[in-house]
């Protein structure tokens, strides 16, 4: 539902300064480039994301520009992620909160007074497995994201690599040609980085919503119910969106620099160019696109997971 959000934030942010004329003539497919650029106009890369979006839109279409790249490896990406967090944290918090208070964080005392440290570090904790185990899958939805574009003749006219042929058919193809290519362990470049964007974003995602229910509960605001669960989701939006935007685009460069003729020796060096290029506030370029992808997921995950809790029987999370 949300991945055209995602492949905008991801192509918004590996998208070179002045692509519109980036293509070169000499290679296959170079007409259809030039006539593709042409297209967009004489001003070059478009200076917000907005625009870009147009840009992308009235180019190769919604479907093909922004909908279908990397849907399926997204989509895998989070079933394995989200499970994973969504599982360990409330095990691990309460075990936390049971060591913070000596034994006694049980019964309706501990749900009204929870740890923010048993919180935060339950959450960086499981956020930093359930993304480091889906590293490959995410790794080959920022590939098939970033190199997107409209195909003519076998070379893209569009997009990042324009004027190059694509390198990926789709999750699969992408898994075995990253493996043979670069090496098995090449699925798993970057998890430093994603475990740290996975565990910045799960803690400011599962923390501020546990702790503004749990605040609000205790000075009777609002009651555990739907419309607590709505407000408690769009404060935790704003939080996991700030805490990982830096992590993202540095792990979104890293990842993709082999497609794109870059070279890093390592996450700090890739940091260091970003800064030296672009300034330090790249790190938060694509803000507003992350948080209005993070927005409304975040709208549909917690009220959805309440419910369905209810559903089997058991009580809002607490």
């Amino acid at each position: 539902m949300f991945n055209p959000l995602d492949t905008l934030r991801i192509r918004w942010q590996v998208s070179p300064p002045g692509q519109a004329s980036t293509s070169s003539s000499s290679t296959k497919g170079g007409e259809a480039v030039r006539a593709a650029m042409g297209r967009m106009g004489e001003g070059g890369k478009p200076s917000n994301i907005v625009a870009f979006a147009r840009q992308v839109i009235r180019t190769e279409g919604l479907w093909r520009g922004l909908w279908k790249p990397g849907m399926l490896a997204n989509s895998a990406s989070i079933a394995c992620s989200s499970g994973l967090r969504m599982g360990f944290y409330p095990l691990l918090r309460d075990w936390l909160d049971m060591q913070f208070s000596a034994g006694e964080a049980d019964s309706e005392a501990h749900a009204a007074s929870k740890s923010p440290a048993a919180m935060a570090l339950a959450s960086f904790a499981a956020g930093g497995l359930g993304y480091w185990v889906s590293t490959p899958t995410y790794q080959v939805k920022v590939r098939l994201q970033a190199e997107a574009g409209k195909v003519v003749d076998g070379v893209l006219t569009t997009g990042a690599r324009a004027g190059s042929p694509p390198r990926y058919r789709g999750l699969f193809h992408a898994l075995y040609t990253i493996a043979r290519d670069e090496g098995p362990t090449a699925l798993y470049r970057g998890a430093g980085a994603l475990l740290i964007r996975g565990a910045l974003i799960t803690t400011g995602q599962l923390t501020a919503y546990d702790l503004t229910k749990t605040r609000a509960k205790a000075a009777g605001l609002l009651g555990d119910g739907p419309v607590l669960h709505v407000v408690a989701s769009i404060v935790a939006a704003f939080f996991m969106t700030t805490l990982s935007a830096p992590a993202d685009i540095l792990m979104t460069r890293y990842q993709t620099a082999p497609q794109m003729g870059k070279s890093y020796r390592g996450l700090i060096h890739c940091a260091s160019c970003m800064i030296r290029d672009e300034g330090p506030m790249v790190f938060y370029r694509g803000w507003t696109a992350f948080f209005v992808r993070l927005a409304p997921l975040n709208l549909v995950l917690f009220p959805l997971y309440e419910q369905l809790r209810r559903l089997f029987g058991l009580e809002y999370m607490d």
